[in-house]
């Protein structure tokens, strides 16, 4: 038997950045769309960054975001 990890493990990861917000990169659609929602409610606090070509969305959040997934 293979030790394979799942797509639902894979789907999100949050990296801090150092300056205060924190990168997050997801597959998850309803995360993707809580994000968008945020982001144009509250552009300085969460805005979405160029994912080039990669098939999920990156956001960047300001770190007085909560966000629960």
């Amino acid at each position: 038997m293979t030790n394979t990890l799942m797509p639902c493990k894979l789907e999100t990861m949050i990296y801090a950045i150092g300056d205060g917000t924190y990168s997050v990169f997801t597959l998850n659609s309803d995360l993707q769309k809580q994000l968008a929602d945020l982001a144009v409610q509250h552009p300085k606090m969460c805005w979405n960054q160029k994912s080039s070509g990669m098939a999920g969305q990156q956001y960047r959040l300001n770190s007085e975001v909560k966000i629960y997934i």
